[in-house]
């Protein structure tokens, strides 16, 4: 019988007795035998303990054998059990089964989501093989996913405020390139008019006129296009484009800035096709503030010597890059080991944030910007794409 006893110092320990009766002649004796069982105790509190360790744990934990039944499961489970429709005892739905099956014929740990009204699941199946069962240990992260989601909304919040940042510092040369086909068709509709009024012009003249006026009408309609895309607000959107054409996209978009500042742009594009999996906004807003940038870096040179280069090449067989390449005055060692630094700027007033924001977008893109730059020789930015030959391009 386990008992209580107090040593000569005091403690007290767990003791078992032991009382055996030994009859003699004329008298009974009794031996009586104690053992100090603290350890035996302890260890059985532990097992105890540990045989309720998956029953006290706040997380799913499951048992299911080879047949699909579920052997096993605790309080915190029942959330997946209603999911399934079903209880202890029972046998998982088909497709579950499926699952368990196959991750006890590859014997190697899988893990999947499980996403009910209220709550999502990340779920591992940890297959026993000798034992022929799978356990299965669920982890709630609802609140981990919500908070992805709001840090994705605030991402492309800051993203689109970036951009409309881009767009307001190049609103001169935006309203010079629609200023260009609203000209051209006010020339051609008061040309049409005199004719009409004098009534001279034949109607070959004027109906080359009228064509030319739809011609620009087309022009402008598509630079308010382009212009809606950056700057309105829309969710991500990848579609499969050709890398040549966002490099002349963003070229067409600087070309009245870089007239302005005197400097010379060239392209040079890759003589094959470029596929990549992109937001077009998106990567066209990394290249247009990298253009930018260089052409702010050339305002100090002498203006012969102001060249800004976009080339498109192939890497290898997994990656493309666009080199914006200028001849500014090149950026010493420490600025180049902030320069992706949130609220890092070389510009007065700056804000500091579209390299960072550029940066996170081609992590995105699964994707990256590297820089070369040397004082005094220019800059050098590499935008590097993953491409995949199977993308299949419009138009290829």
């Amino acid at each position: 019988q386990p008992m209580l006893a107090q040593t000569a110092n005091g403690e007290e320990k767990a003791i078992e007795c032991s009382v055996i009766s030994i009859h003699l002649q004329h008298q009974t004796v009794f031996n009586v035998y104690l053992r100090d069982i603290s350890a035996r105790r302890q260890a059985e509190r532990e097992i105890s303990s540990l045989a309720k360790l998956a029953s006290e744990n706040p997380n799913p934990v499951l048992r299911v054998n080879d047949r699909g039944v579920i052997v096993y499961a605790n309080e915190a489970s029942e959330p997946l059990l209603t999911y399934w429709d079903c209880e202890r005892g029972q046998t998982l739905p088909l497709y579950w089964r499926n699952l368990v099956a196959s991750v006890l014929n590859d014997g190697i740990n899988k893990v999947y989501e499980i996403n009910l009204e209220e709550q999502i699941f990340s779920l591992l199946l940890a297959p026993i093989k000798e034992l022929e069962y799978v356990n299965i240990y669920g982890r709630d992260f609802t609140q981990m996913r919500m908070a992805e989601i709001q840090s994705r909304q605030h991402q492309s919040e800051l993203v689109h405020v970036c951009r409309l940042s881009t767009m307001g510092e190049m609103s001169t040369g935006l309203a010079h390139e629609l200023n260009q086909p609203l000209s051209a068709i006010i020339n051609f509709a008061s040309g049409c008019v005199r004719r009409l009024q004098a009534g001279s012009g034949g109607e070959a003249e004027l109906l080359d006129a009228m064509a030319q006026i739809t011609v620009q009408a087309e022009r402008a309609g598509e630079i308010i296009k382009r212009l809606r895309s950056l700057v309105g607000k829309r969710p991500q959107e990848r579609e499969a484009v050709n890398l040549n054409h966002l490099v002349l996209e963003v070229a067409s978009f600087i070309e009245f800035e870089a007239n302005r500042q005197k400097v010379e742009v060239s392209v040079e594009l890759s003589d094959e096709v470029l596929p990549v999996m992109v937001d077009l906004v998106q990567i066209e807003q990394v290249m247009l503030n990298l253009v930018r940038n260089a052409i702010d870096a050339m305002k100090q040179v002498d203006i012969s010597k102001r060249k800004l280069l976009l080339k498109s090449e192939r890497i290898d067989n997994k990656m493309v890059q666009v080199l914006v390449i200028d001849t500014g005055q090149g950026m010493p060692e420490e600025t180049l080991s902030h320069l992706f630094d949130a609220f890092f700027s070389t510009k007065k007033g700056g804000m500091g944030m579209g390299l960072r924001i550029s940066q996170k977008i081609m992590q995105d893109h699964h994707g990256m910007i590297e820089v070369d730059s040397q004082v005094g020789s220019g800059t050098t930015f590499h935008v590097i794409l993953p491409t995949d030959s199977k993308l299949k391009l419009p138009g290829f």
